[in-house]
C-alpha cells in the first residue's frame, strides 16, 4: 500500500458536530508533528515527496485536490470537509495540493520529525528512487 483514502465519522447534534479521528486503522502510525496548510483558491502546496515520512491529510475547511504519483499510480483525490474523507500517504509518493476554494485548510499529521534532508524536491530525483 502506498496511499489510501478512509472515511471519517461525523457526529452531529444540536450543539454542533464532532469528527473523531481514530488512528487504530494505522497501528504503526505515531504522530511526531502536525501542521495546518492554509490556501487561497488555486494556491499550490506540497510538490515534493518524502523519503521516510508517512502523512495523513484531512480537510478542515473548503476544498482541495490532492494529486499523488508514484512509479505505479497517479491519482487525484478531492479533499473536502463535507466529504468526511482522509488520505493516508506513505513515503515515496509525490504529492501536490491545489486549493479549489478560498479559505481552505488541511490538517497534516506526520510520523516523522522535520528534516530538510528527508524531502525530495525535484521530480526527476524522485523518479530515481
Amino acid at each position: 500500500m502506498s496511499f489510501k483514502t478512509f472515511k471519517l465519522r461525523k457526529i452531529i447534534n444540536t450543539n454542533g458536530s464532532l469528527v473523531p479521528i481514530d488512528l487504530k486503522k494505522f497501528s504503526k502510525f505515531r504522530i511526531k508533528r502536525f501542521f495546518i496548510l492554509y490556501g487561497k483558491k488555486n494556491d499550490i502546496r506540497g510538490n515534493h515527496a518524502h523519503k521516510k515520512c508517512t502523512q495523513i491529510f484531512i480537510a478542515l475547511s473548503g476544498k482541495a485536490e490532492l494529486k499523488i504519483s508514484n512509479k505505479k499510480t497517479k491519482k487525484k483525490i478531492i479533499l473536502s470537509f463535507n466529504k468526511n474523507k482522509g488520505v493516508y500517504v506513505e513515503p515515496l509518493n509525490w504529492c501536490i495540493i491545489k486549493f479549489l476554494k478560498k479559505n481552505s485548510s488541511i490538517l497534516v499529521l506526520c510520523n516523522y520529525k522535520f528534516s530538510e534532508k528527508e524531502y525530495i524536491r525535484k521530480f526527476k530525483n524522485f523518479l530515481k528512487y
